[in-house]
């Protein structure tokens, strides 16, 4: 609120010139909370602004000697019967204060409408006054979708894309008139102080009057709505438009047929901003140039002369749910409307709190800014490029954030707060409670190169995610193997040991507990051959004992299954990988590492292996290739462009490894990766832990035993030989104890670690324009390749669950 309510905050001056602006001025800010649940924001917001109100009014008051003040604006008494004078005592007038507050300035909304009650009722505690009616709220709180909903433009040309303007405004005149009427209707109810009950009883009045006027217009907006709520064909959507747009304009009466496929508005409560708030959103009313009355025209985005209307500010904490669960609980309709017409059709497995963030900056006015919590994915991956990425791009500026921080609640869970402003700010950025340069999309300090970094030819088809199996049936313990193999030796051709992310870090010898059977690409039998290979091709059928254990576990499960290649190929796994096995077919061994986990610590693991969705596995087999990863130079990467739960680093192979330039002189880092890798094997087999406790022993301070000691002192040493490698002699990187996102780790220096991810940054955007250069990203010579690439990657992100859903956005 500070940029909004003292001058000289957005300009960068020093607090003791910041000016409070007057109670004029204050009482024309208009803030929001777009998912308010129970109003806690808005509470606090009263407070925070009724304070500066009363503030406002002793400032008119010391520069009028004896003069006497009257709320609401502070203007000087005139000795009118109707002046309300402002209460002496102190706790009076803040009371007055916050009740006018929430008359004029609140508005908050909620999909749940038992929220908006909790909300009122939140609000009626704070400002109630003895012998006062509660605060008239009803027309400022108000239940609905805050995502879902149209523009009267969209309504006017019965379209949610208006930039063409490919016909004529179908609805006109008679909108111009209703929006009038609404506007001056609800200006009535904010400015009319409740004193008495009859004021209550007024406002409630007025406020039914406005919504009767109102009830035509939002049911046009509803059926606008549902015509993009539907599971047509694009062939069928536009007939079914035009159809209820006949509905609306001439009252005709919507078909059995077309009922069936539109939504349920009870459940989806579509909230339209500029309907619901009118004086908001549309320019003040002027006067007609035939003197009788005022006219207000919504107009098209972009056009028209005077500022950008919308609220100054918007409060809250947002819903999160992650990006795969969206279709599930809310639908594909639903989906789609939030990523084509807030998102910009900017596709991505994004949080919905994203959407959020998106819609918050497109309800502001052009001086406007917004705060609010968001899962701390909103910095990472695909939740980070659908929403702070392009809200930096579309001139917001993020003026302070705090990236990561514990949820308070029961919730395990780490959140990020976010401060952002519309336009050219002046004013200090900071960061995590410490002044910096600025602030960048991931929530990091703005460094000296700026920008995201590119994916990298020379890094595909190099690092997979493990196999989805999809069914706990195909796994089994050693003992069960052994009786299989016992009873026909020939099953040992589809059992394989299983390698999860559990085994890899917790087990020394880095060795899977279980194993799975791997019927691979095989057809059922040779009636199910799709392919009709000559004689000798496996079948899951060559494999009675194996395949009887699967159609009895597995098959029953996968029928449930919304994927019909799920349903109709039971007997292999959900996702395959046979890029992955490809890959490393010809090697020994292979660099895995737990995707999902506390630290970063591949292992080499032989090939011939079944390795789990949650492990990543690198086709690398070197030494020097081993160096690299495990180095601090490509952690602080890693940890920088991957997503996180809770502390834990989400390694993302599209995201880390692609993009990751590799420094090309690497003769000296055989040694050193050799050294380190087998020091650490033999720490753990040891003492008969696995990379976790270990690397619990590494970041441990009081850990004093010689051979951690000494893995610490290997590390630097691989560390430097890494820097080296890409000729960065001259960077101190100060490895010790220091304090990270993750807790106290013994790494880099901060400073070391931004001036690392500066270099690599620069030199990834250097590769990347060789690349180019070299023609090596013309799409239309990499088409013939394409679609297998992007299948590839957007298996890579995809992350397994118990009921399987498992489709992208």
């Amino acid at each position: 609120m500070e940029p909004l309510v003292y001058e000289g905050v957005a300009e960068g001056k020093p607090k003791e010139q910041w000016k409070l602006k007057s109670a004029a001025e204050l009482l024309k800010l208009k803030i929001c909370d777009m998912a308010m649940g129970s109003g806690a924001f808005l509470v606090q917001t009263c407070r925070y602004l009724a304070e500066r109100l009363v503030e406002a009014w002793e400032n008119a008051e010391k520069a009028n000697p004896g003069k006497v003040v009257t709320a609401p604006e502070g203007t000087l008494s005139k000795s009118r019967p109707e002046e309300c004078v402002i209460p002496k005592d102190a706790d009076e007038r803040l009371i007055v204060a916050q009740r006018i507050i929430a008359d004029r300035c609140l508005y908050g909304v909620d999909k749940n409408p038992l929220a908006v009650e909790m909300a009122k009722l939140s609000l009626w505690l704070i400002t109630l006054q003895k012998n006062r009616p509660f605060t008239f709220v009803d027309h400022a709180l108000k239940c609905g979708d805050s995502l879902i909903g149209v523009s009267l433009e969209q309504l006017r040309y019965w379209n949610l894309d208006t930039r063409e303007r490919v016909s004529l405004a179908l609805i006109g005149e008679n909108l111009r008139r209703d929006i009038e009427q609404i506007i001056e209707l609800r200006r009535q109810i904010a400015a009319k102080p409740v004193i008495t009950t009859e004021d209550q009883k007024h406002k409630e009045y007025l406020l039914t009057k406005a919504k009767a006027v109102a009830n035509d217009l939002r049911d046009g907006c509803n059926l606008l709505v549902s015509s993009y709520f539907n599971n047509l064909p694009e062939s069928e959507k536009e007939g079914l438009r035009q159809t209820l747009l006949t509905v609306f304009r001439d009252g005709a009466s919507i078909s059995e047929k077309d009922r069936r496929v539109l939504p349920d508005l009870e459940k989806l409560r579509p909230f339209h901003w500029e309907l619901e708030f009118p004086e908001v959103f549309l320019p003040s009313p002027q006067p007609s140039p035939s003197g009788k009355g005022s006219k207000v025209t919504p107009r098209p985005e972009g056009e028209g002369t005077g500022a950008r209307v919308g609220f100054d500010a918007i409060v809250g904490n947002p819903p999160f749910m992650g990006g795969q669960k969206i279709t599930g609980a809310l639908s594909t309709a639903y989906r789609d409307f939030l990523v084509k017409w807030i998102a910009n059709d900017k596709r991505g497995s994004a949080d919905l709190c994203a959407y959020f963030f998106l819609h918050a900056k497109q309800l502001l006015n052009i001086n406007g800014g917004f705060g609010l919590i968001a899962t701390n994915t909103i910095a990472q991956g695909d939740t980070r490029e659908v929403a702070l990425d392009q809200l930096i791009a579309d001139s917001g500026v993020i003026t302070r954030a705090v990236p990561t921080r514990k949820w308070s609640g029961i919730a395990s869970l780490e959140v990020a707060y976010v401060w952002l402003r519309q336009g050219n700010w002046l004013g200090e950025f900071v960061l995590d409670d410490k002044i910096v340069d600025g602030i960048t999309a991931f929530l990091t300090n703005l460094g000296k190169a700026i920008g995201n970094p590119h994916k990298l030819i020379a890094n595909q088809s190099k690092s997979f995610q493990g196999s989805i199996v999809l069914g706990m049936g195909f796994v089994m313990t050693p003992e069960e193997i052994q009786a299989l193999i016992e009873k026909d030796a020939k099953n040992k051709n589809v059992l394989f040991p299983y390698l999860n992310g559990e085994d890899l870090n917790s087990r020394p010898d880095q060795s899977p507990s279980r194993w799975v059977i791997n019927f691979k690409d095989y057809p059922l039998d040779a009636e199910h051959d799709d392919l009709k290979k000559p004689k000798g091709r496996p079948y899951a059928s060559d494999y009675p004992d194996c395949l009887k254990i699967v159609r009895e576990k597995i098959k029953p499960e996968r029928a449930k299954n919304n994927r019909k290649v799920y349903r109709d190929y039971w007997w292999q796994y959900g996702e395959k990988r046979p890029a992955l096995y490809n890959a490393i077919a010809n090697q020994k061994r292979v660099l895995v590492l737990c995707i999902v986990t506390q630290y970063f610590a591949p292992a080499f693991c032989p090939t011939g292996w079944v390795y789990a969705h949650r492990c990543c596995v690198f086709s690398l087999k070197n030494w020097y290739e081993y160096a690299i990863l495990q180095s601090t130079i490509h952690e602080c990467w890693a940890r920088q462009y991957s997503s996180s739960l809770e502390t834990r680093l989400n390694y993302s192979p599209s995201d880390c490894f692609e993009t990751f330039p590799f420094p090309t002189s690497t003769a000296n880092l055989e040694e050193i990766g050799d050294r380190y890798y087998n020091h650490r094997q033999n720490i753990m087999q040891t003492r008969q832990e696995g990379l976790t406790k270990t690397y619990n022993r590494f970041h441990n301070p009081d850990e004093t035993a010689a051979d951690i000691q000494q893995l610490r002192e290997l590390h630097i040493e691989m560390d430097n030989a890494v820097a080296a490698a890409y000729g960065w002699q001259d960077l101190e990187l100060s490895h010790g104890f220091h304090q990270t996102k993750q807790g106290l780790r013994f790494t880099i220096s901060e400073t070391a670690r931004r001036e690392v991810l500066d270099r690599l940054l620069e030199l990834n955007h250097q590769r990347y324009a060789e690349e180019v250069a070299q023609g090596l990203h013309d799409k239309g010579k990499k088409k013939g390749k394409s679609g297998g690439k992007k299948k590839a990657q957007a298996e890579s992100k995809n992350q397994d669950n118990d009921n399987g859903q498992l489709s992208l956005f």
